[in-house]
């Protein structure tokens, strides 16, 4: 009898497990279930925080600190987002699902938001990512880092911290960042005075035959490229008469990107006659000249309006006569333009290692799905 009635309680004690583990992945997933070969980030999503019950923005002992390397995950759309505390009921759009995208050593990368803060009272959160490396071959996606409070790349590294102060907070340049490689395995502290000095910190491009910092600035047509090492400033003026539309160059947009090899390359924005906004990528010699349209096949170029020039790289798209867009890199020491891929999906930005390219595909809601094509095999333009 005994032995029978201990058989009934392991029984119970085990289901009782099962469900418990069960209601654990339904949570941290949002529903999802596993895929063979995935791992899950634990997580209480939509549920007050594990930390002071009564501060529903508190991480507590809760907080998520896999090592990097342990999360992977069979398409980026499976990454969960953990709610803790009360989300923003202010109805402002909370950050959700893909960041940014990067492509560094040779790596596809791209941060994700896997976590959100509330603050019951006034309604604000905060916001947490983690660093993945995309995997062309499967479409997966693997954890590079642990979740971080604020991410960016500087040069070749990534500046994070890892308190989460929000944005505008007195304190906010008052907590220890870091930065790491792309692998995640030099890890180096700064403070936040160091970090505000690389975040602010003057491009480098070579002008007058020297590689040196720089800094440019645009009042309307007039633009000024400061050097701080010598002190010189060289002036120029924008000559863009002739495509600015029946508007003129008053309702002309202009976004400077920055200078390569002696020229400084600009995007614009402008109304054509017929109504229509068409956007053109240009450069113009830093001792003055002609601005140069930059196309592919004759047509403009929409060069990523959230993304800097790194490496010597712009990417962009064009809008090919069949409405196919065609996604591009411009090298902007030799001009020449190289046709990544061909999609039809309406796309944000794109960015391409060797063999592949990575790019944004729009979805309802704000987000974006990661898609990604072989680069195609053709030979760069130049026009």
């Amino acid at each position: 009898m005994k032995r029978i009635i201990a058989l009934l309680l392991a029984a119970l004690m085990l289901a009782a497990l099962l469900s418990a583990c069960k209601k654990t992945q339904d949570a941290g997933s949002g529903g999802a279930t596993t895929q063979e070969g995935e791992t899950i980030v634990p997580g209480n999503a939509g549920g007050a925080a594990t930390g002071d019950p009564g501060n529903p923005g508190a991480q507590g002992d809760g907080e998520r600190t896999e090592a990097p390397g342990q999360k992977e995950y069979s398409s980026p759309k499976r990454i969960p987002t953990v709610r803790q505390g009360v989300t923003n009921e202010s109805g402002d759009t909370l950050p959700e699902g893909v960041a940014d995208i990067y492509a560094v050593d040779g790596k596809l990368l791209f941060t994700y938001v896997t976590r959100l803060e509330g603050e019951e009272e006034t309604g604000a959160t905060r916001d947490f990512y983690t660093l993945f490396e995309y995997d062309t071959k499967s479409g997966g996606c693997r954890a590079v880092s642990p979740e971080v409070g604020y991410i960016m790349r500087v040069g070749n590294r990534f500046l994070y911290d890892k308190a989460g102060v929000g944005l505008g907070a007195s304190d906010y340049w008052d907590v220890p960042y870091f930065t790491n490689n792309s692998a995640w395995t030099d890890e180096k502290k700064i403070t936040g005075d160091e970090a505000r000095k690389r975040i602010g910190a003057p491009g480098t491009a070579l002008i007058k035959g020297k590689e040196q910092p720089y800094t440019v600035r645009r009042n309307g047509m007039a633009v000024t490229i400061e050097l701080p090492e010598s002190g010189e400033v060289i002036a120029l003026t924008l000559n863009l008469k002739n495509i600015a539309g029946k508007n003129g160059t008053d309702g002309l947009m202009i976004d400077l990107r920055g200078v390569a090899r002696e020229k400084l390359w600009f995007s614009t924005g402008s109304f054509a006659d017929n109504g229509a906004l068409v956007k053109e990528l240009y450069c113009v010699p830093i001792a003055g000249g002609t601005p140069k349209a930059i196309r592919y096949n004759g047509k403009p170029i929409v060069a990523d309006p959230l993304g800097d020039i790194q490496d010597g790289v712009l990417y962009g798209y064009s809008i090919q006569d069949s409405r196919n867009r065609a996604l591009v890199r411009v090298d902007l020491t030799t001009e020449k333009v190289q046709l990544l891929a061909t999609v039809r999906d309406f796309v944000w930005r794109c960015v391409a290692n060797d063999t592949h390219v990575l790019y944004e595909v729009p979805q309802k809601g704000g987000a974006v799905a990661l898609e990604h094509k072989r680069i195609a095999a053709a030979p760069a333009e130049g026009e």
